[in-house]
């Protein structure tokens, strides 16, 4: 695609695993062309948004990943928290309700973001809820535009089952950077935009927001 001076807008759902930031933004940056966020967001809880400030924010781990590979990365300041309906902040999605609730915030979210032609969103897959990756990848096949990325970026099992929670450290990466860029050429492509996934049915139900409530018969893809 001819590069149009797009915003390139990172967009993450995350839970107790701060480790596929890292991850992303990594094989993100080593793609040809690279692609380097310039605005980062994290639509989380509030115990997600303490794990990313605690392992990658106060354990610097974000920013010696930018200097190994020599890019300028956006401040992370940018939190979207899910709240009940009294407006605390969710620790975590457990009940129907939040789980409601996470996902009229991700589909409004992705909707905004959307609705600017000079943005680019790249939305991560990985992380979180798995009710919440549905939701970002549902929520860009309706708003998103042929310019827009969806990503589910794997790694091979030694750093999959690793104990790096605050992300894999640089010099990691950089002792085994022939195994993981292969691996990360071999599964980061157009083709995870997922192209032959469409949603053909979308019916409203209940107090849902968007109608994006998980039930069956609420949502088909094929």
């Amino acid at each position: 695609m001819t590069n149009r001076g797009f915003n390139e807008i990172l967009i993450f759902v995350t839970g107790s695993t701060p480790q596929i930031v890292t991850e992303t933004i990594y094989a993100l940056a080593i793609k040809i062309p690279s692609i380097i966020p310039h605005k980062s967001y994290f639509i989380t809880t509030s115990r997600g948004r303490k794990l990313i400030q605690k392992n990658l924010l106060q354990g610097n781990i974000l920013q010696r990943l930018a200097d190994e590979l020599n890019i300028s990365l956006p401040l992370i300041d940018s939190f979207i928290i899910a709240k009940d309906a009294q407006g605390t902040e969710i620790d975590d999605i457990r009940s129907e309700s939040e789980n409601t609730t996470i996902g009229d915030i991700i589909t409004s979210f992705i909707r905004e973001q959307a609705s600017d032609s000079t943005n680019r969103l790249h939305c991560s897959l990985a992380g979180g809820r798995k009710t919440m990756s549905f939701y970002i990848g549902a929520a860009l096949q309706l708003f998103g535009r042929s310019w827009d990325k969806l990503y589910h970026v794997l790694v091979s099992a030694e750093f999959e089952s690793n104990s790096h929670n605050d992300g894999i450290p640089p010099e990691i990466m950089r002792t085994n950077i022939s195994k993981i860029k292969s691996n990360i050429k071999s599964t980061l492509n157009d083709e995870t935009l997922l192209p032959d996934y469409t949603i053909t049915s979308i019916k409203i139900y209940g107090n849902t927001k968007y109608g994006l409530r998980i039930e069956k018969g609420k949502i088909t893809i094929e």
